[in-house]
């Protein structure tokens, strides 16, 4: 049964926030977004967490306060 959960979980993930955050995106910018997403995941845990406190850092000064409003508005897990 937790197979069947965890793949209802993320099937509803994907639904609700990421293919609303693609829309965002758009599909110039989708390349762009792959390439993120494999690195990221052939990185090992160290690098990942490296990449996310450089994000966090990043957020604090280069937030786009029309693009911040507009994730607040897809739900996330």
């Amino acid at each position: 049964m937790n197979g069947v959960l965890d793949a209802s979980r993320v099937k509803t993930y994907l639904k609700n926030s990421m293919y609303p955050l693609m829309y965002l995106f758009g599909k110039n910018s989708m390349p762009d977004v792959d390439n993120l997403l494999t690195s990221f995941y052939q990185l090992d845990d160290e690098a990942r967490q490296e990449v996310v406190e450089t994000i966090r850092l990043k957020l604090q000064y280069h937030r786009d306060p029309k693009r911040a409003e507009q994730i607040k508005q897809i739900k996330g897990w």
